[in-house]
């Protein structure tokens, strides 16, 4: 949060898990499987082993998902003393 607050890029996210917490922002499967183990009802390893959940990551990581959607901190300043 400090990075972007501050204009800068905020550092890459290598693990598995920080991959599939933001793909789960860009495709409604790997959210719903998300929400199974935020809901504490699937254990992550066992969503991460079901088919097609780490190729829907991985497809997300190679282009997919860049930055999040929205204005960027100096965009939303402009538009907030509008």
């Amino acid at each position: 949060m400090n990075a972007l607050r501050n204009g800068f890029e905020p550092p890459e996210r290598k693990s598995l898990m920080d991959r599939f917490v933001t793909a789960a922002g860009y495709d409604a499967d790997v959210f719903r499987a998300l929400y199974e183990i935020v809901l504490c009802l699937t254990l992550p390893q066992e969503v991460l082993a079901r088919p097609g959940i780490k190729d829907k990551v991985d497809r997300v990581e190679k282009g997919a998902a860049g930055r999040m959607p929205g204005p960027d901190r100096h965009q939303l300043l402009r538009l907030l003393s509008a």
